[in-house]
């Protein structure tokens, strides 16, 4: 039995429209919960963004610290042909630990190459000598480094070739 008041709307339009209302909060339920969803991603991962960009810039420091550390070392080994003071000699062999112990606490790692097989993924060939093995870094200029287990910077070796 269907009523109908004048101005008044009939049963079929309370329904449609009720149902339409039913539909539209269930969109914006949704809606809602699409919104939480992404704040709650957005949340937990602006801490991991920040770390990764604190870890881009700790790179590009320690990339031009470990050039540092490498012109010190070169000055150590001049100083060991050289007529310096003991004292000298040991105050810059000081500072050199000190800056390598401080790399260390931030996770970059010095590697050495010399004896090893050479690895393109770690060692930078400047030159090729021969030996009596091939591929096998004969020289080191340079040490390469490692930041967390990322290559920092490569060690810039001398590579042997095998007579032929």
């Amino acid at each position: 039995m269907k009523i109908e008041i004048k101005g008044i709307l009939s049963q079929d339009e309370l329904v449609k429209r009720y149902n339409e209302m039913v539909e539209k909060l269930r969109e914006c339920r949704e809606e809602y919960l699409r919104a939480l969803a992404d704040f709650d991603n957005y949340r937990k991962n602006v801490p991991r963004r920040i770390e990764e960009e604190k870890d881009r810039e700790r790179v590009k420091i320690f990339s031009d610290l470990v050039r540092v550390v490498d012109d010190i070392d070169r000055a150590m080994k001049m100083l060991e042909s050289s007529d310096v003071d003991e004292q000298f000699r040991k105050g810059v062999q000081m500072i050199y630990q000190q800056i390598l112990q401080f790399l260390r606490n931030y996770g970059v790692e010095q590697f050495s190459a010399h004896g090893k097989e050479f690895d393109p993924d770690y060692h930078e060939a400047m030159m090729v000598k021969e030996g009596k093995e091939d591929n096998v870094v004969v020289e080191e200029f340079e040490k390469g480094y490692t930041y967390r287990g990322r290559l920092l910077k490569p060690a810039r070796v001398v590579v042997s070739k095998k007579k032929q």
